[in-house]
């Protein structure tokens, strides 16, 4: 991949499992030519072959996959590490509207038992909601975990970023 063109949504996750997997291949991103885009130019430029590679979410590179068939390569940057949905907000907020951070935990909590109670009927949901192919919901279903945690993993996979941005020049910040 040396000296390739290799989009990728800059200031992103995207971004970080990039330099990672360089890193993993011997390489840093000095050694490819990172071309800046957002997820909807960056299908349109892999299928165009106006650049060599992507990185970019699951779900485009499915959808990539299906319709260039055996013409294009996938691998996951990601590797075997996990992916995290969080959830913020600001402290003042949280202050002032305890009754609706309340009810939102507890929605999210009913939708986790849920979805593990009732798979299929979940996948069913996602996909007419999110408009997903439901063959793509069921291919990825196995890669969730539904579960509400806030682990050692996860603090030390967000502290491995911010070093990285800060080594990479990501952010203004000096320190982790």
């Amino acid at each position: 991949m040396k000296g390739k063109k290799v989009g990728v949504t800059r200031r992103s996750a995207g971004e970080f499992y990039l330099g990672q997997f360089l890193i993993a291949h011997g390489m840093a991103l000095k050694d490819i030519i990172v071309v800046d885009l957002s997820p909807l130019e960056l299908i349109a430029n892999i299928e165009a072959g106006k650049i060599d590679a992507i990185v970019i979410f699951d779900l485009h590179a499915y959808n990539i996959q299906q319709k260039l068939g055996n013409n294009i390569i996938t691998w996951s940057a990601q590797g075997d590490q996990d992916t995290y949905i969080l959830m913020y907000s600001t402290d003042s907020f949280i202050r002032e509207h305890p009754e609706i951070i309340l009810r939102f935990l507890r929605s999210t909590v009913q939708a986790e038992k849920y979805v593990q109670k009732y798979p299929i009927e979940s996948q069913n949901l996602i996909s007419k909601i999110l408009h997903y192919d439901i063959q793509y919901v069921r291919y990825m279903w196995s890669n969730f975990v539904f579960t509400h945690a806030l682990g050692q993993e996860l603090l030390l996979r967000m502290e491995g970023q911010a070093r990285w941005a800060i080594q990479n020049r990501l952010t203004s910040e000096k320190n982790t």
